[in-house]
């Protein structure tokens, strides 16, 4: 498969990003942290992961990812939450 690297601000929802050996789809929006310095920009989002059953729980815990409906998960999916300023990059699916 293959990726291309992109800053924090570049990603977009349809994303696909590869993280820990999850590839979690940016299916929400991007959203700016109002919990940050407005110079640092820092962005989130929870995205779905979509082969949690291909993950190892060594290396990344189920209850790491498993939902939370405060924050508007639906029951059983597993989502895991993307966060940085630029100067994070990520791996996007092509």
């Amino acid at each position: 498969m293959e990726h291309v690297t992109v800053v924090t601000s570049a990603l977009r929802q349809g994303d696909v990003v590869n993280c820990h050996g999850m590839r979690c789809l940016i299916d929400r929006p991007v959203m700016k942290s109002s919990s940050h310095p407005k110079e640092a920009d820092v962005r989130y989002t929870r995205a779905l992961v979509i082969n949690r059953d291909e993950v190892p729980a060594s290396a990344v815990p189920y209850g790491f990812t498993s939902a939370d409906a405060s924050r508007g998960d639906a029951p059983n999916e597993h989502r895991w939450t993307i966060q940085g300023n630029d100067l994070a990059s990520w791996h996007v699916e092509v």
